[in-house]
């Protein structure tokens, strides 16, 4: 075969609602609880159709235990030319650039055979999606993702792909690592039959020797330092909607005036260092003005020199947007993560930090993962709590498995990255003054990811500060959606929705709540037609009330204060009539972010 030789690389992932760790911070798998990742299973899937098409082949790799070999086995079943299996003790309890390093030590042994590698957009146990990146930065390739539509057209790629807010589109040159999205097509699954059918030899087993690494056990920057299973002290009320409504309406009533969840912990954060910087994401201005003031809002923030890298062109506009920063940087020319990376990373080396932030969106977790890569930094992703204790240890706090879980995470290099995840309560306490001096850095473009079409934007995409949101289940029908959008409205709610929702295509991904969505933390959330299941009450565990209108067979136990039984068009018009009454009350409303004024 004369055609594109494709490398998949994929992930065992465990199928129970929690993550378990033993106490060196390492994950306890159960084989018989093990599956291939949902995400991993649409690239194999692709994967192999790009390649029959092209005729070329697919290959499969994964670094993990031994029972790895069964979800390599299914990929062989789903129909990959080849499957390799990454095996060590010492990969134990690997952090995402080890993970990265081995994938990497092993493309290289095969002499970088490979004109495309495929990843899946995340893991759905650490929902960390950096490895991709990191990937492409040790191999000096360009990244792009999370891909929705891709077309080979000679020694490029023209992609179609996923923001946080919209899609947008870019060329890519090859050999590349492409992230690819949920709905690129519809995931292969083969019958047990089918992967018994493989034969086990079928996966070729690679230690760290065959990998030739030159150390005993690679060096992971980051570390797991333990599991808690919180109890968010939820009310867990339910009433019957048919005839038990006016105790709903009254519980909303009582409930209204609550602007933070008392049960959890202030993502308040100190910064006990000398230099920290942030960077924007030049498509999030309200989310960089949100965590610049988290930033802002430490107990010894005075004594920390804290500095905005940034892509707009008004330098003044900026230095009004961002009171009580000390420096900012103006990053002119590109705005594409592959070229604004090697920019950023020269000015880190010659302005050394102990800290620098960025959010947890696309823009920032390539760019935070691939500056990991050439710094030698540990990446701490979608941290809903930032704690620095003393330096040069910097731990946070992030959701993991389930509602219920959080993990504590730390970093120990000489400065951590760390991206904070989106719809966080992070409100300042107070701003300071400052003139800020003002730098300029010319980023030149490299033309490997060139942009092709303008970002196009969900221009009602607003969750960062809606008070109010609305969160349509599986048990509202695709014509319905646009009903529940104008109820939003009347009450100046956002719309949002479950997975379910967004892998079906009615609405888009950046309106997703969840493990794998996003995280939103309103005064009032109020889920409609969900299951309340554990991954998507992952991204409202910040909100004040949570009210869940469902089917008495699809009510979850945990997670939720106030459950309405019945058929939400049946109780729904009524809460939103209460709702309309109160809107205009701004105990109804979060407290007002002052970067914001």
């Amino acid at each position: 075969m004369n055609g594109p030789r494709i490398l998949v690389s994929i992930k065992q992932v465990s199928q129970a609602d929690t993550t378990e760790f033993d106490p060196s911070g390492v994950m306890i798998r159960h084989p018989e609880e093990q599956e291939l990742n949902p995400f991993c299973r649409r690239a194999v899937t692709f994967g192999v159709e790009l390649a029959r098409s092209h005729s070329g082949t697919c290959s499969v790799v994964s670094m993990g235990p031994p029972s790895a070999a069964e979800i390599l086995r299914e990929a062989l079943a789903i129909g990959a030319d080849e499957a390799y299996l990454l095996s060590d003790p010492s990969f134990a309890g690997a952090d995402t650039l080890v993970t990265a390093e081995v994938l990497e030590h092993f493309i290289r042994t095969r002499e970088l055979a490979y004109d495309l590698i495929l990843t899946g957009r995340f893991a759905i146990d650490a929902n960390t999606g950096l490895v991709g990146a990191q990937l492409a930065e040790l191999l000096d390739m360009p990244f792009a993702g999370a891909a929705k539509q891709l077309e080979w057209v000679a020694n490029s790629l023209l992609l179609s792909t996923e923001l946080d807010d919209g899609i947008r589109s870019v060329q890519v040159k090859l050999p590349a690592v492409i992230a690819v999205a949920e709905r690129i097509c519809a995931p292969a699954k083969p019958s047990a039959e089918e992967i018994a059918a493989i034969p086990t030899e079928n996966v070729q087993r690679l230690d760290r020797n065959d990998l030739h690494f030159s150390v005993d056990k690679p060096k992971s920057r980051t570390t797991v330092d333990e599991i808690q299973h919180e109890s968010l002290q939820r009310l867990n009320i339910v009433v019957d909607g048919s005839h038990e409504l006016d105790k709903a309406l009254a519980f909303l009533a009582d409930q209204h005036h609550r602007t933070t969840p008392s049960n959890l912990v202030p993502a308040i954060t100190t910064l006990p260092m000398q230099h920290a910087a942030y960077l924007c994401d030049p498509e999030q201005p309200d989310l960089n003005r949100h965590f610049v003031s988290y930033l802002l809002s430490g107990d010894q923030s005075n004594a920390c020199q804290l500095c905005v890298l940034h892509t707009e062109s008004d330098l003044a506009g900026v230095s009004k947007s961002f009171p009580g920063v000390d420096h900012l940087v103006r990053l002119k020319g590109s705005s594409m993560e592959d070229d604004l990376v090697p920019v950023i990373a020269d000015w880190l080396r010659a302005h050394p930090q102990e800290l620098l932030v960025a959010p947890a969106t696309s823009f920032g977790r390539e760019i935070g993962a691939r500056l990991g890569v050439l710094l030698d930094a540990g990446v701490l992703t979608d941290l809903t709590r930032l704690e620095i204790d003393h330096l040069p240890q910097i731990t946070g706090w992030k959701t993991v498995g389930s509602v219920a879980s959080v993990a504590k995470v730390s970093s120990t290099t000489a400065m951590g990255i760390v991206l904070l995840r989106p719809g966080v309560p992070t409100h300042a306490s107070r701003l300071r003054p400052s003139t800020p001096s003002q730098t300029t850095l010319v980023v030149p473009e490299r033309g490997r990811v060139v942009l092709t079409d303008p970002p196009v934007p969900d221009p009602i995409f607003n969750f960062a500060n809606a008070p109010i949101i609305f969160g349509v289940g599986a048990g509202v029908n695709a014509y319905e959606i646009d009903d529940v959008f104008r109820l939003a409205q009347s009450v100046k709610a956002e719309l949002g929705c479950t997975r379910k929702i967004a892998d079906r295509g009615l609405m888009p991904r950046s309106r997703q709540i969840g493990i794998t969505g996003r995280s939103v933390s309103p005064a009032l959330y109020i889920g409609i037609g969900t299951r309340g299941s554990h991954n998507h009450l992952a991204g409202v565990r910040g909100a004040s009330t949570i009210v869940n209108l469902t089917l008495e067979s699809a009510v979850g136990d945990t997670g939720v204060d106030l459950t309405v039984i019945g058929d939400w068009h049946d109780t729904l018009p009524p809460i939103v009539e209460y709702l309309r009454s109160i809107t205009d009350n701004a105990a109804c409303k979060q407290p007002e972010d002052p970067l914001l004024h």
